[in-house]
């Protein structure tokens, strides 16, 4: 018989990198009819093997690669096929795996969302996740590569209310996770938008020494109908950095400054010229 096989090491001293054989070839003494009903079906559910319940022995000349003896897995492969099949030999007689030493570190968690929102209606700040970090365990040449862990798509249309509920960590392959859930709240609220005239000023150079045409802008924005009322002209700031290159005067307006509980901020305009008044 020809049993696919899935490989686990659940202890946490070392990571399993590579798990060997995906099949094993498993001889067996029964009756006739039960072996061509194993012949015959298409697809065989693995058979489960947490090595760390075997003793490992380490390959001679090589610091990452263990080995166990095949005639070990008997009796647990004994448990997961029906009783009257009772395994004679395995082939490969050894089997062999890869580990690397475990590195552990602690990564924020990132929601991963797909949301729409009925017409007035808006998520008023970020997504939140609790926890909202992880600490995240694996080959430490993998590990060092990771900077954040999503969470697994949290879903909503037309939503007119705040939303919360438990959602999952996507999974990566050699990633151990502490937690494998969050808790996430989506705060959904009416909106009012509204626009504000303000100064531009200039950065990184002499106001004094530049012209800025227009040297005003139209800022508008929106806010949940709860923060209207918190909105100053103060909080916000619009810049322009630099001198113009090249043979064009304008350069692009930002905004610097902002306060946390608006959103989709647009400027008009979005380009000013700026020219240079020293002589």
């Amino acid at each position: 018989m020809k049993l696919p096989v899935k490989v686990t090491y659940t202890d946490t001293d070392k990571i399993l990198v590579d798990e060997g054989e995906t099949y094993l070839k498993v001889q067996v003494k029964t009756k006739g009819y039960t072996i061509l009903r194993y012949k015959f079906k298409t697809a065989l559910n693995p058979v489960q093997i947490d090595i760390a319940s075997y003793r490992l022995f380490r390959q001679s000349g090589s610091g990452d690669r263990y080995y166990v003896l095949s005639n070990f897995l008997k009796s647990n492969l004994a448990t997961q096929l029906p009783s009257n099949i009772k395994i004679e030999n395995i082939n490969p007689d050894t089997l062999f795996f890869r580990f690397s030493s475990s590195y552990s570190k602690i990564v924020p968690i990132v929601a991963s969302a797909k949301l729409s929102f009925e017409d007035q209606y808006m998520q008023v700040g970020h997504i939140l996740i609790s926890p909202n970090r992880v600490k995240i365990s694996g080959p430490e040449s993998v590990i060092r590569n990771v900077k954040y862990v999503k969470t697994e798509l949290i879903s909503g249309e037309l939503l007119n209310e705040s939303i919360s509920g438990t959602t999952g960590l996507e999974a990566h392959p050699n990633i151990l996770m502490s937690t494998k859930d969050v808790r996430y709240t989506v705060d959904v609220a009416k909106y009012a938008e509204s626009t504000i005239r303000l100064p531009i000023k200039m950065s990184g150079v002499d106001s004094n020494s530049v012209l800025l045409i227009p040297s005003v802008a139209e800022l508008t924005y929106r806010v949940a109908l709860k923060d209207y009322g918190k909105v100053q002209a103060s909080l916000f700031k619009l810049t322009v950095k630099g001198l113009p290159s090249g043979l064009s005067n304008l350069v692009k307006v930002k905004v610097d400054t902002f306060p946390y509980f608006v959103s989709h901020i647009r400027v008009d305009p979005e380009f000013v010229e700026v020219y240079n008044q020293k002589k």
